[in-house]
């Protein structure tokens, strides 16, 4: 089980060691500048309060949203980074009711799961809605 927060306060040095874990190379971003400058963000933790995952929303101040950094670490519970653009889309859809664009980069197996959500190729790993 994980629970999911919607821009929790995220130290950089738990999203770098998130970051690391996912990709096997060391993070070592500044995230807290680049979240003082997004729309919002979805994280997930474990039981034991560790971060598993993560997606930060940028977007045009009204009409188009880009979710950016999105990862997981492998979970018991399933996809995670699929799980995680979810959340964004339902705040979106609850928070923002004029952003009718979402932009998404992504992996080629995720796209059949997205298309059924309106979402529809664009180039090769990305999609809008």
């Amino acid at each position: 089980m994980v629970v999911w927060s919607v821009s929790e306060a995220l130290p950089d040095r738990e999203l770098q060691d998130m970051f690391s874990a996912v990709y096997g190379r060391p993070n070592r971003v500044a995230f807290h500048t680049i979240l003082a400058n997004s729309l919002f963000w979805v994280s997930a933790r474990n039981e034991d309060g560790t971060l598993v995952a993560f997606a930060n929303v940028i977007w045009d101040g009204l009409y188009h949203a880009l979710v950016v950094d999105r990862a997981a670490l492998t979970h018991p519970s399933g996809d995670l980074k699929h799980e995680a653009l979810l959340r964004v889309c339902d705040v979106l859809k609850e928070r923002y009711p004029t952003v009718s664009k979402i932009h998404v980069e992504c992996d080629e197996g995720e796209i059949p799961l997205l298309e059924p959500l309106g979402f529809e190729r664009r180039t090769y790993g990305r999609l809008l809605w």
